[in-house]
């Protein structure tokens, strides 16, 4: 996807998945030239999956797709 297809996700809740064999699932809250920023994230690979604070940010280089998640309801 490109990083304008990206910018259209901003807002959005959306699991990514990394290069380095990592999910992580939250709301895409900035698209930079070189990375993305996601909030309200957590890790899914882990044994427990919790809510953490603050941002994940994730090269373009470390990215291997994004994938929009449905809104509830």
């Amino acid at each position: 996807m490109s990083r304008r297809g990206l910018k259209r996700l901003e807002g959005e809740r959306v699991v990514l998945q990394t290069k380095d064999d990592r999910s992580l699932r939250g709301v895409l809250a900035r698209v930079h030239a070189d990375s993305v920023a996601v909030s309200n994230f957590e890790y899914l690979d882990e044994a427990k999956a919790q809510d953490l604070p603050g941002e994940a940010l994730v090269l373009f280089d470390n990215l291997s797709w994004v994938h929009r998640l449905a809104p509830a309801g």
